[in-house]
């Protein structure tokens, strides 16, 4: 059995998120850099006997820093399916352009293409046809860096389903998607996972950006990350991952009583799944659906240990929170919590 690793490029300028790219070069940002070094890394304990990407730069960019040398080969059949009339333009401005075609396509999302363009389902049998070629001219294991159209039309077709759920695939950008060849079979093993389980330092900040973290709240999540960083020393925990999620706990805070859910919600997306189960429970543990580890329990007490940047007791915080509470549902929860952190103090404050 072989293994092929599909990789979705990295991350690219901001500026082109919001319109409809295929064909255009564009470069990767420093985010999507920083992915592709993530990536080299993985690799190092993943050998492969060929890395194959698209022509395009931002896959090229990609796969030649994640191959650390090696040769790589250019494959333009990697392409990302093209969408014809529609480059450059927002989705706004389609929608105005082209009011009829932009309806028809979002009812049959992956059989309808673009005027002049593919469709994921034709993108996803060109893929085909190429990943059976490159297996065919090839022995071991491969990479292939291509886009996330191509990618997901072509998931569509190996896995059976309608070209049209495209979009029940998570892919972020600097994903790999592994699959299993057996004779002219494909089957995916893992779908768009992060060769690391934690952002790095650009990515951190990009999303603190993207998600309107004000500088308060991100001088807070340091100060909660320095503290549980002191709190878990001496015992077994995952250090990177506490110290990640601690910076990220309040990615969300401008969204309301809502933000644990929903920065959870953006960081899973993103394929950071463990640092969202992390941040998830961080305002309250019961909010966690299976066993509470002690990564949790050291971001819930950390939290509890500041009033933004200012050191506080457990009486200090929950004193400060019991203000906010309105019915006697509330405050039964405040007791929970202000129970649950005065335990844990007992446990890691020394």
């Amino acid at each position: 059995m072989r293994k092929v690793y599909v990789v979705r490029h990295g991350q690219i300028a901001q500026e082109y998120t919001d319109r409809c790219i295929s064909r255009t070069d564009i470069l990767l940002d420093a985010v999507g850099r920083e992915q592709a070094e993530s990536l080299a890394e993985w690799f190092l304990a993943h050998p492969v006997s060929a890395v194959y990407t698209s022509h395009l730069q931002r896959c090229r960019d990609t796969a030649e820093i994640m191959a650390d040398g090696k040769m790589v080969c250019i494959q333009p059949e990697l392409a990302e399916i093209t969408v014809g009339a529609w480059e450059g333009f927002s989705f706004e401005e389609i929608q105005k352009k082209w009011p009829k075609e932009y309806a028809a396509r979002g009812e049959h999302i992956g059989t309808i293409a673009p005027p002049g363009g593919e469709s994921f389902r034709e993108g996803g049998e060109r893929m085909q046809r190429v990943m059976q070629k490159l297996l065919s001219d090839t022995q071991g294991d491969l990479v292939v860096v291509t886009h996330g159209g191509i990618l997901r039309g072509w998931l569509c077709k190996i896995t059976g389903q309608s070209p049209d759920h495209v979009f029940s695939f998570d892919i972020p950008y600097g994903s790999i998607t592994e699959i299993s060849v057996t004779g002219q079979s494909f089957y995916p093993e893992r779908v768009g996972y992060r060769p690391a389980e934690v952002p790095g330092p650009a990515e951190i900040q990009f999303l603190m950006g993207k998600y309107h973290t004000p500088r308060n709240v991100q001088e807070h999540c340091r100060a909660v990350a320095d503290k549980a960083m002191e709190l878990a020393s001496g015992f077994c925990v995952d250090m990177k991952l506490l110290y990640v999620a601690a910076l990220l706990h309040d990615l969300c805070r401008t969204e309301g009583r809502d933000h644990p859910q929903k920065a959870a919600k953006v960081l899973k997306k993103a394929g950071y799944s463990k640092i969202a189960e992390l941040v998830l429970v961080h305002n309250d543990l019961e909010a966690s659906t299976g066993d509470v580890s002690e990564e949790a329990k050291l971001l819930y007490l950390a939290d509890k240990l500041f009033v933004g940047t200012r050191p506080v007791t457990i009486k200090e915080r929950f004193l400060h929170s019991k203000e906010k509470c309105k019915d006697e549902a509330s405050l039964a929860a405040w007791n929970r919590r202000f129970a649950m952190a005065c335990q844990l103090s007992e446990k890691y404050v020394r």
